[in-house]
């Protein structure tokens, strides 16, 4: 579905049991598209299609090309591609539909990121415990690389997870930053890679980390969020279980894939809030070295869940100690 910026406000969309939606902007300034899925929607698929009962979704941008990769729900949980045409900015057309391949996924491992070539890459953990790396071309022929025993996604123990897999470019260079986490263990992965055009990616680094933060029972990462601030820093946002999923954001850098860590204990440093849990981060501002996180939290005081906006102010505490200062209404 593409939307213009005047719609946002006024567009309603019906779903029943609604599971994952994805956005991604179009070569139109003011416009995005929207990827959902719902168990009532009227799915339109090529005749060879196996199976209709799609559960997990991503959609990227190229130049002219919108890719996006669905995920069937039951085993085996094939991925498909569409490929949407956007080049004439006063319409699209669907380029092509098409399975890709035999292989059976684990459940929502996998991310795609399309480039401004209109080559795209997708990477996925089959169930196999393999990586496969599938790239695709701006006609959409897909050529997978062999297979490989390490990798994004491999060190989760959980074989599925919720989290929207996406991959975010560092600005102003031809990096990208992937953080995931383990359903329900105290497991995380960083995976920075570069693209080379035509395809061709080039790992920067990769690091997993086990039980970092302590009692923090299980489902911490079950609705984890992370973007890029710069090439310094990216944030990574988890919910505490054990003190009523109060947030807990904390810092890394996306260019080495170091969690930063406070000098005295080598923990990981970390903010939590109080009295607000579950938030999700809205927005990202930065300026004059300060970041503004915008979020949406869910006040648990009581019986009682109001829905707000904080904003968190992260300082320039230096790159070995960066500061989370002070949070406010906004």
């Amino acid at each position: 579905m593409l939307l213009t910026r005047n719609q946002q406000c006024s567009e309603t969309i019906s779903v029943v049991y609604s599971l994952k939606y994805s956005l991604t902007n179009t070569n139109v300034e003011g416009e995005f598209f929207l990827a959902y899925t719902s168990e009532v929607s009227g799915y339109i698929k090529p005749i060879n299609f196996t199976n209709t009962g799609f559960v997990s979704i991503l959609a990227k941008t190229g130049k002219d090309n919108v890719y996006i990769v669905s995920q069937t729900y039951s085993s085996p949980c094939y991925l498909y591609l569409m490929i949407l045409d956007i080049s004439d900015t006063s319409t699209y057309s669907i380029k092509k539909h098409v399975k890709l391949g035999t292989t059976d996924f684990s459940q929502n491992l996998f991310s795609i990121q399309a480039f401004s070539d209109d080559y795209a890459v997708i990477f996925a953990k089959d169930t196999n415990d393999e990586l496969q790396n599938i790239i695709i071309d701006s006609d959409g022929n897909d050529v997978w690389d062999t297979p490989k025993n390490q990798g994004i996604f491999l060190d989760l123990n959980t074989n599925f997870n919720n989290i929207q897999n996406k991959a975010i470019q560092i600005e102003n260079i031809n990096k990208y930053s992937i953080v995931t986490g383990d359903l329900s263990q105290d497991i995380f992965t960083i995976y920075t890679f570069q693209y080379n055009g035509n395809g061709e990616i080039q790992d920067i680094c990769l690091k997993t980390y086990s039980n970092q933060f302590g009692s923090v029972g299980n489902y911490f990462f079950q609705g984890l969020e992370f973007g890029v601030i710069n090439q310094d820093f990216l944030w990574v946002k988890g919910d505490n279980n054990n003190d009523s999923y109060k947030t807990v954001i904390f810092l890394a850098n996306p260019l080495d894939c170091q969690v930063y860590r406070n000098p005295d204990d080598s923990s990981i440093q970390q903010y939590q809030l109080e009295h607000f849990s579950a938030s999700h981060i809205l927005h990202t501002y930065y300026s004059n070295q300060t970041v503004q996180m915008q979020l949406e939290e869910v006040s648990l005081e009581g019986q009682m869940k109001i829905a707000q906006t904080k904003v968190l102010v992260i300082g320039a505490g230096g790159i070995g100690a960066p500061a989370l200062l002070h949070r406010y209404n906004r």
